[in-house]
């Protein structure tokens, strides 16, 4: 495997696993999955004065431009080379037809289909995959709405490492080819991305397979938070006023709002967060219900429906650390139909250029309705994240 050449930190600054439900410390010199206790998914915790004390912003400005430039905030120890491909510093792009026509003073979005895999799941995968080594795992497996399949697929090629891959039979077809060509072995399910679940399970009772699905696992969620570290970056450390992001797992805002928290106390940034909007699709809107009705965990959705994919999501062991997210930041949970998405799809290809996913798109519809509503103002800096790439679905604008 060709070694990375990102900055290697002389110690590492990760001290502990804890349970984001009951606070129960967990070792990190051997695979974890959730809290044994309760349930919940774990969550790494830093030195993070330590890291301030040693690392300054200045610093990141030489090193290479991928997730590994935030490498001290991560959990991989000095002497391992990472598994990469050279993800992230993604483009953040200022959109111009659109803002106008909305009456914005500034709309930006940030382009995650430009990751390996085409979508900000790379992120994830590259440190869950890099810890997997180090742990020695040989076998892992995931359960996919469609978006982390090939990047998965592509990091454990990376490594070497045999990869399972369960998938509900209407995801993308060029998922599935991709993941094929990349040596993984998948499994398509009748039914939910929960079936998938049952399946992976299984695998990793009957086979000795690593569940490396949403929130099954702690080091995913690591990767994914570089996402909220290059925003601060991409906008010279202040911090936009919202950030809309689509209504999938949630791994990736949650990621963010724990990158910001890190970054405040290792003294990168102030005490300024964005204000955070979770989209969802009106066929699946879990987050969206509890979050209206006050409630701090959300009801699994059965039977979700949606043209996005990735926005099928009905049930999600991160629910109530969205929940808590939104609430912390002043955010909101808005659900959109699949016409407002498709529409939005088109507008974003066809004014700005940008061939968004029907996830990405959804943040674009879930502003839209966010302004009709009054809950973000126009004179605000507004941040788009288009998770992945809209070349899987382009038959859905034909």
């Amino acid at each position: 495997m060709k070694k990375s050449s990102g900055v290697k930190p002389q110690v590492s600054h990760f001290k502990k696993l804890t349970c984001s439900g009951c606070s129960k410390a967990y070792p990190h010199n051997r695979p974890q999955t959730v809290c044994q206790t309760c349930g919940a998914p774990l969550l790494a915790e830093y030195d993070t004065r330590a890291i301030g004390a040693s690392v300054k912003r200045e610093d990141l400005r030489g090193r290479p431009a991928s997730i590994w430039r935030y490498r001290d905030f991560l959990p991989l120890p000095p002497t391992l080379d990472p598994v990469t491909l050279h993800e992230g510093f993604t483009p953040l792009v200022r959109l111009g037809r659109e803002p106008r026509r909305l009456k914005l003073d500034e709309l930006w979005l940030k382009d995650e289909s430009k990751n390996p895999g085409f979508t900000f799941k790379a992120r994830g995968m590259s440190v869950a995959v890099s810890k997997a080594v180090e742990l020695k795992l040989e076998r892992l497996a995931l359960r996919s709405a469609g978006n982390a399949a090939a990047p998965f697929a592509a990091y454990t090629a990376r490594a070497g490492l045999r990869s399972l891959i369960a998938m509900p039979k209407d995801a993308p077809e060029l998922t599935l080819l991709a993941c094929e060509m990349l040596g993984a072995r998948v499994s398509l399910q009748r039914g939910s991305l929960e079936d998938c679940t049952q399946f992976v399970q299984t695998a990793a009772l009957k086979d000795g397979y690593f569940d490396l699905s949403s929130f099954a696992e702690p080091y995913r969620l690591e990767g994914d938070k570089t996402l909220g570290m290059e925003l601060a970056e991409d906008f010279n450390w202040e911090l936009p006023d919202w950030v809309i992001y689509p209504g999938d797992g949630g791994m990736g805002l949650i990621g963010m709002w724990k990158a910001w928290r890190e970054l405040e106390e290792a003294g990168f940034i102030g005490k300024k967060r964005p204000k955070l909007l979770f989209v969802q699709g009106e066929g699946c809107a879990g987050i969206v219900k509890a979050f209206q009705s006050g409630e701090d965990r959300a009801e699994t959705v059965t039977t979700p429906t949606g043209v996005a994919a990735g926005l099928r999501v009905g049930k999600t062991l991160g629910d109530n650390l969205i929940l808590r997210a939104l609430h912390e930041s002043g955010g909101a949970a808005i659900a959109v139909p699949d016409s407002a998405i498709i529409n939005a799809m088109k507008d974003l290809a066809r004014s700005e250029g940008i061939l968004a996913a029907p996830e990405g798109a959804a943040s674009l519809a879930g502003l839209r309705r966010a302004l009709e509503q009054g809950l973000i103002k126009r004179s605000e800096r507004i941040v788009l994240v288009n998770t992945n790439t809209g070349l899987k679905y382009a038959n859905l604008v034909r």
